[in-house]
């Protein structure tokens, strides 16, 4: 990338009206998620040739990473007004009001490109890959099924109904459409991830010695090896062989430390940061400041230790919609007080108006999205570091941090794989145990700092005695109580989580003290937790 931003620079010097150079390093900007050099690059390009649309295309997608959706979706307007070639100017018009909840507008935008664009599997795939990921799950089947008409073999089309289906709760056609893809490429490793993922797996399944045969064969890939550990040791798990477990999911655990190291100490810098920026912080100095109406519900901790639970039990209230990982409170902080060099201008420099903009851009982001109902839960598990400045731009919003048994929370973090490049602290004991060491600084700093801030439950306390606990998370956000927040496994809102199997059971106890199967084998996590 450097030497690719090195040439693409001499050549912009040499001509300053080179629109491809300009374009093509806009892209590379926009790859690297540097969102304001990828706008002015794109918008250098665009005033050298204001009919390419792959320039005005460009620009507006880098808008929207920058959350000025509102001006992608003028400009791509002002676009087509102009009568310019725009199949792909109506594609990310579609995307834009999927992601901000105008789905009939979007569905407008998609027919006007399919008719531009030549229709194919692969742009239906997209289109429902986009609803999809907007949880609108009976649109993202309609484009499945129409990709399927064209491409009727296509195995990863089964997948990716079978995806949709799983994450509404309904395993039975899970495992129909997983079952066709399998049968189409049955050495195909994430199809049979997929499969150990979507049920109980018994000890007779057949699937669980062909994934061990295919972990041992050499010309077995590193990254499917991985992918391979991780389903056999939920497999294994499942039908009660955990003298068999460790060998494999140590083996990708190492594996993936490999592939992408990571020095805890990044943890504790981090840490230092935070503890530093709030050491002089006072909640009643803020007192009558932020968005008032903005009345959000986090519900923060460690992976794994609960916070899927208590969203479903919270959001199966009358009056919540649970709105799982948004992760947009980073983005309106770093743009209402961000620098350029991606920090937060000192606390002392924050004035009220910040505030009510921070407040009032998260809780417009979450009403536009979801529209129509009073409370709205947030599972980004890691807003909990900042949770003071939240406070005091939202006044009215609840934390809820949840607690669990640091061995069983850890050895839960330790046998999942995570999207790349995220939690990279979770492949290793020793690092895990630090983190979590990390973990409970920055909640007792929070705890010194404003101790009625927010409540925390414990996971062990919630499942042992369910209604009191459960009584007690609705009471806390001031909402009546409803019997049907303990049949929160009857709920068919999409979920995305790696507890997806587990939120459409009822509360059960087999997750306690899971760590004494391996009490040897997990000997250096429990040292760097003492």
């Amino acid at each position: 990338m450097d030497k690719a931003r090195k040439y693409f620079n001499i050549a912009i010097k040499l001509d300053p009206t080179f629109f491809n150079a300009l374009n093509n390093l806009g892209k590379l900007e926009l790859k690297e998620k540097k969102y304001i050099a990828a706008i002015s690059l794109f918008k250098s390009a665009v005033v050298i040739a204001p009919k390419a649309s792959s320039g005005i295309y460009n620009l507006a997608n880098a808008m929207s990473f920058n959350m000025q959706i509102s001006d992608a979706q003028d400009l791509l307007k002002k676009a087509l007004f102009l009568h310019l070639k725009g199949g792909n100017l109506n594609m990310l018009l579609g995307e834009l009001s999927v992601r901000t909840g105008y789905y009939k507008d979007s569905e407008k935008y998609y027919e006007t490109a399919f008719k531009q664009e030549q229709k194919s599997a692969e742009l239906y795939i997209k289109v429902g890959d986009i609803f999809n990921n907007a949880t609108q799950s009976n649109t993202a089947l309609k484009y499945y099924n129409l990709a399927q008409e064209i491409e009727p073999d296509n195995a990863l089309i089964f997948k990716l109904k079978a995806n949709v289906y799983r994450e509404i709760g309904d395993f039975s056609k899970t495992l129909e459409q997983i079952n066709k893809a399998i049968a189409i490429e049955p050495n195909n490793i994430d199809f049979l991830m997929f499969y150990v993922n979507s049920k109980k797996i018994e000890n007779t399944d057949l699937v669980i010695e062909k994934m061990i045969t295919l972990f041992d064969k050499k010309s077995t890939t590193k990254s499917d090896r991985i992918t391979l550990g991780f389903a056999i040791t939920k497999a294994l798990e499942d039908s009660k062989q955990f003298d068999r477990v460790f060998p494999f999911l140590k083996s990708a655990n190492d594996s993936m430390n490999l592939s992408f190291p990571y020095d805890v100490n990044t943890a504790v810098s981090e840490n230092d940061e935070t503890i530093k920026y709030f050491e002089d912080f006072k909640l009643d100095n803020y007192s009558g400041m932020g968005h008032s109406d903005a009345h959000p519900i986090f519900i923060c901790g460690m992976p794994r230790s609960g916070t899927t639970l208590v969203e479903q039990i919270i959001s199966s209230h009358s009056s919540v919609t649970g709105a799982g990982e948004i992760g947009y409170t980073n983005i309106a902080v770093g743009r209402t007080i961000g620098t350029k060099e991606k920090k937060l201008i000192s606390l002392s420099k924050v004035q009220p108006e910040n505030l009510e903009k921070i407040g009032s851009d998260i809780w417009t982001y979450l009403t536009h999205h979801y529209p129509g109902t009073s409370h709205i839960t947030d599972k980004s598990i890691m807003t909990y570091k900042r949770m003071g400045l939240l406070k005091a731009a939202m006044p009215n919003c609840k934390f809820i941090i949840v607690r669990r048994d640091p061995r069983d929370n850890l050895l839960s973090i330790y046998r999942n794989r995570f999207v790349d490049n995220t939690h990279l602290y979770a492949y290793n004991l020793k690092d895990l145990g630090t983190y979590y060491k990390q973990f409970l600084r920055i909640m007792d700093f929070w705890r010194n700092k404003m101790p009625e801030g927010f409540i925390e439950i414990n996971y062990e306390d919630l499942i042992n005695d369910p209604k009191t606990h459960a009584q007690k998370l609705i009471n806390y956000c001031n909402l009546d109580w409803e019997d049907k927040c303990l049949e929160f496994y009857k709920s068919n809102r999409q979920v995305k989580t790696l507890s997806i199997l587990q939120v459409r059971q009822p509360i059960y106890k087999s997750s306690v003290k899971a760590w004494e199967r391996y009490e040897q084998d997990l000997q250096p996590l429990f040292k760097a937790i003492e």
